[in-house]
């Protein structure tokens, strides 16, 4: 990819861990696609807020892990490819 070409995930990640790791190779925009779905059926604008919490909550905590503070730090570097 060219400096100017902008990559966004188009299919939605389901897990935290997921959206890391395509910010990390350098996606400028992740979708959280039907991620909301559930929580808001099941529960209304809280159910929502809830879920959006704990998927912050799993960020924070996997990149204080990786022993980063900020989604600019995060690179290849921090993942392992198998």
């Amino acid at each position: 990819m060219s400096s100017r070409s902008t990559a966004v995930r188009a299919r939605a990640a389901k897990t935290a861990s997921r959206k890391r790791a395509s910010k990390a190779i350098g996606a400028k925009a992740v979708g959280i696609g039907r991620y909301y779905l559930y929580p808001l059926a099941a529960a209304g604008q809280a159910g929502v807020e809830r879920a959006l919490g704990l998927m912050q909550t799993e960020i924070e905590r996997d990149m204080k892990l990786m022993g980063c503070t900020a989604f600019s730090e995060l690179s290849r570097d921090n993942l392992r490819f198998r």
